[in-house]
């Protein structure tokens, strides 16, 4: 029959083994949720500036577009 003492290593490695691996499934399983939530952070701040854009250039484009309308309105008058 082997010895206790190497039955009773045999299990605390195994043991010490199984514990690794589930602490290391847990610490996977935080880094994803870590760098889920910042993706989502970042898509919301891009979507954000996006429409930032969108409103701005919107805008500036309709202030122009009315410029244009009154210059050719006058060009109309003047030709």
């Amino acid at each position: 029959a082997p010895l206790p003492q190497l039955s009773a290593a045999i299990a605390l490695v195994g043991g010490i083994s199984q514990q690794l691996q589930e602490r290391k499934a847990e610490a996977l399983a935080q880094i994803s949720a870590a760098f889920e939530d910042l993706e989502q952070a970042l898509q919301q701040r891009k979507q954000a500036l996006v429409s930032d854009l969108e409103a701005i250039c919107g805008a500036k484009q309709k202030v122009l577009q009315t410029q244009l309308d009154t210059l050719r309105q006058g060009q109309e008058h003047i030709g």
